[in-house]
């Protein structure tokens, strides 16, 4: 705390932490205060003083005015901040020396900690973590407030050793946020939806919520920042850093570093042998759209089968701190509960989805199924999965008002919680990846009890029109919107 992280080198400050990984319980947290290098980065100024009052610790300088003095020079490459700092006893007619410091300190932005943290084997949970900013009393005596050094803007950071015993699925789920004032509803003609049960202010998160599964969607030759494999990690990993798979199994396959990769690898040596079999022949032949397609269903079988191989009634009980989870599922339950069967898609495109399975996923797969899956219930897993998967684009979706266009996406995940906010031309969420890949929905106005919460499935500044929108939803989603907007605009289409 107070700033006493980062006094030695990048080296020094990774092996403590890893000292620290080695010696905390599992599930054991640990909490820094460390100075927000971002900001250092971008404010830090050459020169600057401040009055130091009781609060700050001078041996034998109780109620006495001390002034602190500070000179300061950051590294060429911006990673460390050097200070000297003199400490004066103004009283007595005379300037007396307190103290004359010389320090440094290595510069972290939030980011930079979490890749840290990760490769010490920590977990960084992202809600607890804090931005602090202090600001000296204006006294009238002294002038203008002065500079408060590297106390000024602090990040406090909460990262917990995860428990080997769980899978990388369940501790996953702590990286889930829901807000306590919404939960899943069920309408006669919609099914499933999300529902306030309470107010919501426009502004907040309304669920954040880290994928079952997820796969790049854009060609590694066209692509400068893959995502890493590992399903903890999800972050952007430029293509000339990182580790790959040493089989060569797929370009796409990246990690982030050492310790993303090790412990991705039992989830990775389910889909290994399967990608280096089939990955360039689906692409070459039927293309980037319907290799995701099945790349996705190979990972969320993945994660089925590290699931099987959980001790069960232990997950349950270690987990039952999470805040959401009496209100929604968890695991491959989520995956189940999801709408989507056959008979709601064209039987040529289930015929379609149905060869690819027989010549992809069939009988010479080099993984294992689960125990009673077969070609039937993997399509219709790929109609819940067509359905229900969301793209992940640079861009937020909202509102016609404060869309950007979003552009191309980048990805292709399966959230479970976010899956149930239904589509509505005039929304009240706006929805995007965050840099972890977990889909973010944040209200953008008030929502009152009872109402229901709803996205946007597309672009809408592309598809604005009511025809467009209608054809959309119908090419895609397989249904005609029938939301409030779309009945407005047909209803003054008819009039006229």
């Amino acid at each position: 705390m107070g700033n006493s992280f980062g006094h030695g080198s990048r080296d020094d400050d990774l092996n403590l932490l890893r000292e620290t990984h080695r010696v905390l319980k599992p599930r054991g947290v640990l909490v820094i205060d460390y100075v927000d290098g971002d900001w250092m980065r971008e404010n830090a100024t050459t020169s600057g003083w401040e009055w130091l009052g009781k609060d700050h610790f001078i041996p034998g300088q109780d109620g006495k005015p001390v002034l602190a003095l500070r000179e300061r020079e950051l590294s060429p490459d911006g990673n460390c901040l050097a200070s000297r700092e003199i400490v004066l006893d103004l009283a007595g007619g005379r300037d007396t020396v307190l103290q004359d410091l010389f320090y440094a300190v290595q510069l972290y932005g939030m980011n930079e900690m979490q890749y840290l943290l990760s490769r010490a084997g920590l977990r960084v949970l992202e809600s607890e973590c804090k931005q602090i900013t202090s600001s000296a009393p204006n006294d009238q005596n002294q002038g203008a407030a002065g500079d408060l050094g590297m106390m000024e803007h602090r990040q406090l950071v909460v990262a917990r050793k995860p428990d080997t015993a769980l899978s990388g699925l369940d501790l996953q789920d702590e990286d889930t946020y829901v807000h306590p004032h919404v939960s899943p509803s069920r309408d006669e003609t919609k099914g499933r939806l999300l529902r306030a049960t309470g107010p919501i202010q426009a502004g907040a998160v309304v669920i954040a919520d880290a994928p079952y599964a997820l796969v790049p969607t854009v060609p590694p030759d066209r692509n400068n920042a893959l995502l890493c494999s590992n399903l903890l990690c999800r972050r952007r990993v430029p293509q000339d850093q990182g580790e790959r798979c040493p089989n060569s199994c797929a370009q796409d396959i990246i990690w982030c570093n050492a310790y993303c990769k090790t412990t991705d690898q039992a989830r990775h040596d389910y889909e290994c042998a399967w990608l280096r079999q089939y990955a360039a022949e689906i692409r070459q032949q039927y293309g980037e759209e319907d290799f995701a397609m099945l790349w996705i269903i190979v990972r969320m079988l993945a994660g089925w089968h590290l699931e099987l191989e959980l001790d069960t009634t232990k997950t349950t009980s270690r987990q039952a701190h999470l805040q959401w989870s009496d209100r929604f599922n968890r695991g491959w339950p989520a995956i189940e509960a999801m709408l989507g069967s056959q008979e709601i898609w064209p039987a040529p495109t289930v015929q379609r989805w149905r060869g690819l399975v027989d010549k992809y996923l069939g009988q010479d797969i080099p993984f294992q199924l689960p125990p009673g899956v077969d070609a039937d219930y993997i399509v219709t897993l790929i109609c819940k999965e067509e359905s229900n998967t969301f793209g992940l684009y640079n861009a937020v979706t909202g509102p016609r008002e404060t869309q950007p266009e979003r552009g191309l996406s980048y990805g292709l995940g399966c959230y479970p919680r976010a899956t149930l906010a239904n589509h509505s031309c005039d929304p009240n969420l706006q929805h995007g990846p965050d840099d972890r890949g977990r889909m973010v929905m944040t209200a953008t106005r008030d929502i009152a009890a009872g109402e229901e919460c709803f996205i946007a499935y597309f672009d809408m500044t592309v598809h604005s029109s009511l025809e467009a929108r209608q054809r959309r939803t119908m090419d895609l989603f397989n249904f005609a919107c029938d939301c409030a907007r779309c009945l407005r605009e047909a209803g003054c289409a008819a009039e006229l």
